[in-house]
């Protein structure tokens, strides 16, 4: 059976998986309004989620990024410690600041 990537309403976003990258359902909420949605289904089972914002935002793999030409471009200090009430932790690492990645587009 193959693989089907689609866009999907915010509203139909599967909050299940989203969870699973973020733990804060309300900060999942927040950027959601302002994304864009996409999901892989096998038939009419969702097997993968991703929330795409047009100012390029941060994922864990800054390396991968930045390979792919994308920039820093602005640093908010101390955004986990600050927005959610338990430490977020990853590869035992405990997360503190936000960074912002930008690609820039050529036409």
């Amino acid at each position: 059976m193959s693989l089907l990537i689609e866009e999907v309403s915010v509203i139909d976003a599967p909050m299940e998986l989203l969870l699973l990258a973020d733990p804060s359902e309300d900060k999942i909420r927040t950027y959601l309004s302002g994304s864009k949605c996409f999901v892989a289904s096998r038939g009419a089972v969702v097997v993968g989620a991703c929330v795409v914002q047009s100012r390029g935002t941060f994922g864990y793999q800054l390396a991968f990024y930045q390979r792919h030409g994308f920039r820093v471009t602005s640093i908010d200090h101390d955004f986990f410690v600050n927005n959610y009430p338990e430490p977020i932790f990853e590869d035992g690492i405990q997360l503190f600041d936000l960074l912002r990645l930008t690609l820039q587009l050529t036409r």
